[in-house]
């Protein structure tokens, strides 16, 4: 895939395939096109040249099957910072056309914190409300970037532990990050893009 903003190449022949029920951990520097390509393939953005194939489907043909089936939480997620935590919950779920469901609440530790208004919230609170969220419904491929980027220590760690039991259940994740433990604990695979130098690399069965 490509994909340039204006004169700038952000992304200059990226190629790789992952098997359901695996993790790719994608690793880059600095504006090397990380947050571009998860965009691409949680359909928020279009490549300029290439095609997109997700659950054997012309992702850019097939939009309505495929954002039934995925969840992309960004590194600052757009959540209603007027509301609490509870009111985001249940105006996530119902915009996905779901129930809130009690036991991924608890799983993120989110009790003590459903009546705080989000404006209100720590980083790491609100990332574990978007996360929360992103799960009602069961997605079958989750796309995370920078998941656990500024976030303090019990956060980052409950973030981790609610991934690792993914991988194990099989559900697809995709995260893209600069903190290496992330990397290491959560990802089979890794795919390393190169910016506008051009193509990316893949390291598989780690």
């Amino acid at each position: 895939m490509k994909k340039s903003y204006g004169k700038k190449k952000v992304l200059d022949g990226v190629s790789f395939s992952l098997e359901k029920g695996k993790s790719l951990g994608i690793v880059g520097q600095n504006s090397a096109g990380k947050t571009t390509l998860l965009k691409i393939l949680a359909t928020i953005l279009k490549p300029d040249e290439g095609r997109l194939f997700l659950f054997e489907k012309d992702a850019l043909k097939d939009l309505s099957y495929i954002r039934k089936r995925i969840a992309f939480v960004p590194e600052f997620p757009a959540l209603l910072e007027e509301l609490t935590v509870r009111e985001n919950l249940l105006f996530f779920s119902r915009l996905r056309g779901v129930k809130m469901e009690s036991f991924i609440v608890s799983e993120f530790m989110l009790e003590p914190f459903m009546g705080t208004l989000v404006r209100n919230a720590s980083k790491g609170v609100k990332q574990r409300t978007a996360l929360a969220a992103a799960l009602f419904g069961n997605p079958e491929l989750l796309i995370l970037d920078e998941p656990t980027s500024g976030l303090d220590v019990e956060s980052a760690s409950i973030v981790r532990s609610k991934l690792k039991r993914l991988k194990e259940e099989g559900i697809t994740v995709i995260i893209s990050s600069h903190i290496r433990e992330d990397i290491e604990e959560l990802c089979d695979e890794i795919l390393v893009i190169n910016g506008e130098s051009g193509g990316s690399n893949l390291e598989r069965d780690r």
